[in-house]
């Protein structure tokens, strides 16, 4: 067969018999250009692959979220190497220059203005053609290029005084991921959704908010906040992200988180978290931090009374986002300080079988309420109580969908019989000493209530919906009524009309007529 010549080496070969196309030689260096390219020119025109891969490049760097530091920690030379070449690469930036939007400079003698543009030919002479042109000077001097991140390896003051305010954020740079110090980690709380909106925003326009941090030494800085954008970071496969330093103290970063200047709201566990760092591990009391963080030493003692009542087991299930902040401080929390072994076992349940918020609050709700052996039978299976529970709420809203509003009446009836019933069964408990008015005024208002609704219920069956007498449609329905203008026929044979004993105190000559007393009584 016809020999060939490699694309990668350029070295001569046969192709296989069964490759007449082979554009490749059979060396291994050359079969792994023949794949990159192949896999270049894949992602290039299949937006499948494409995804797949990204997707496939987060989950390893999900699952290897140490490597690069790892990496960097174990080959200096390689961190060395990098360095010197960032630092080349800014060498020739500066003495390159970087081409700009504005066309002239802050010292430049041509002021914006209206000008008379003429042509100059190679001899030197001004033609006789000329332009009015409008010169607008748009920015002014060149700001000079700031030295690489990785030249800075400390953000102290070279002369030794250290600023107790936040640096501007134009201070902002990008940072290795490696050199930060997450230490307060632990103390946030991990949402998947948030990361992964984060991590889309990011990939879509960039990181728009720098993360706060504090130097530590020389190479490392404490994240004080942003963890959730290191993340996202990190689930982009990114290795550095933009930080801003602050010349402060760590104790005086915390408070400025917790004072609430920066990022997203906390948690109250996050909260809870901070407060106890800040006074056991900072050595601050109580007092001092509600003053320098705005809050009252009441709200700094409850965050605290928070922490002692969980156990750790389930602070670490907190952090890892396995029960909400609501269920530990609602439900598994009450439930760990009167019965620890019910919240370890339901905690292990819960990792099993995740409830949300209103499962677990109906739940609780049933738990308090139940007897020790139904507890037990409960926190050992809560999804299945969760399952019956739901079952049960479906067949009562068919059997009231089938019933209609005739059969909700009857339940209601039957539901005050069997109140009767129970009231019956309490009277022997009752003696001679027992105060009998309030049970007779009570007896007598329900006797009031029941003939009430023994009338609206024969009303209402004889399809008479009407509550206002003189509308009634029904002619059985219809009784003797008062006429609303006429005073009742005894009012009258004592005082006489009204209209008659005014005419008798004026002396008036006219009487006015009595109704009817006939008419007149069988309206009473």
């Amino acid at each position: 067969m016809q020999s060939k010549h490699c694309v990668a080496c350029g070295q001569a070969f046969h192709p296989r018999a069964q490759s007449p196309g082979q554009c490749f030689c059979p060396s291994p260096a050359c079969q792994r250009e023949r794949r990159r390219r192949w896999q270049r020119a894949r992602r290039h025109d299949d937006p499948a692959y494409q995804e797949n891969q990204t997707r496939a490049q987060r989950a390893w760097v999900e699952r290897h979220a140490d490597y690069w530091r790892e990496y960097r920690r174990t080959h200096p030379d390689y961190r060395e190497r990098n360095r010197a070449r960032q630092r080349e690469r800014d060498n020739r930036r500066r003495e390159r220059g970087l081409a700009k939007m504005d066309v002239s400079t802050r010292d430049s003698p041509v002021p914006s203005g209206t000008y008379r543009l003429s042509p100059v030919t190679a001899d030197g002479l001004a033609k006789m053609d000329a332009w009015t042109v409008e010169i607008a000077v748009l920015s002014t001097a060149q700001v000079q290029p700031e030295a690489s991140c990785k030249e800075r390896t400390s953000w102290s003051d070279p002369t030794g005084a250290v600023s107790v305010a936040p640096m501007d954020t134009s201070t902002a740079r990008q940072v290795d991921l490696h050199r930060l110090d997450l230490r307060f980690a632990p103390m946030r709380l991990p949402e998947p959704r948030a990361v992964e909106r984060l991590a889309a925003s990011i990939e879509r326009c960039g990181q728009l908010i720098a993360c706060i941090a504090v130097p530590d030494g020389d190479e490392r800085l404490v994240l004080v906040d942003g963890y959730r954008r290191v993340a996202a970071l990190r689930r982009l496969g990114r290795d550095t992200a933009c930080i801003e330093p602050w010349a402060c103290e760590l104790t005086q970063a915390l408070l400025k988180v917790m004072a609430g200047a920066q990022g997203r709201p906390l948690a109250v566990l996050e909260e809870a978290l901070l407060l106890r760092e800040l006074v056991h591990g900072q050595g601050l009391s109580q007092h001092e931090v509600a003053r320098r963080s705005g809050r009252d030493v009441s709200w700094v003692s409850r965050r605290l009374q928070l922490l002692c009542g969980l156990p750790d087991a389930l602070l670490a299930a907190v952090r890892g986002g396995v029960v909400s902040p609501w269920a530990a401080t609602r439900v598994l929390a009450p439930l760990a300080r009167a019965n620890a072994q019910h919240a370890a076992q339901l905690l292990i349940a819960l990792e099993a079988s995740p409830l949300s918020t209103r499962e677990l609050r109906c739940w609780f709700e049933h738990y308090r309420i139940s007897s020790h052996t139904t507890r037990d039978h409960l926190v050992a299976h809560p999804r299945l109580f969760i399952e019956s529970w739901q079952a049960r709420d479906e067949q009562r809203a068919d059997a009231r969908l089938r019933d209609g509003p005739e059969g909700q009446c009857a339940s209601e009836l039957r539901q005050l019989l069997a109140i009767i019933s129970r009231l019956r069964q309490c009277l022997p408990q009752l003696g001679a000493s027992a105060q009998g008015e309030p049970l007779a005024g009570a007896l007598g208002r329900l006797r009031t209530a029941i003939d009430a609704l023994q009338s609206d219920l024969r009303r209402y069956l004889d399809h008479d919906c009407s509550r206002d007498p003189p509308e009634r449609a029904h002619p059985a329905g219809a009784g003797p009524q008062c006429a609303r203008d006429q005073p009742p026929a005894q009012a009258l044979t004592q005082y006489g009309a009204p209209g008659a004993a005014r005419g008798g105190a004026a002396g008036a000559s006219t009487a006015v007529p009595a109704p009817d007393a006939g008419a007149t009584a069988s309206h009473v």
